[in-house]
């Protein structure tokens, strides 16, 4: 059975799946903050925050 918490996370990831991590990058150096990049990406800031620490940890 599919569960929720895997439909939300797929969710998230095809909402950003066209991004980079640096398309992210990109709109927090633009002066975004993370409740209005979580907004304009229409995902959880706790989201965003996953994808940049994922990102960082493989340096």
């Amino acid at each position: 059975m599919y569960d929720y918490e895997n439909y939300i996370f797929d969710f998230y990831e095809n909402q950003v799946s066209n991004m980079s991590i640096n398309d992210i990058f990109l709109l927090k150096d633009m002066g975004l903050r993370e409740n209005e990049l979580a907004q304009e990406l229409k995902i959880p800031k706790s989201y965003i925050n996953e994808l940049i620490y994922e990102h960082r940890k493989d340096f």
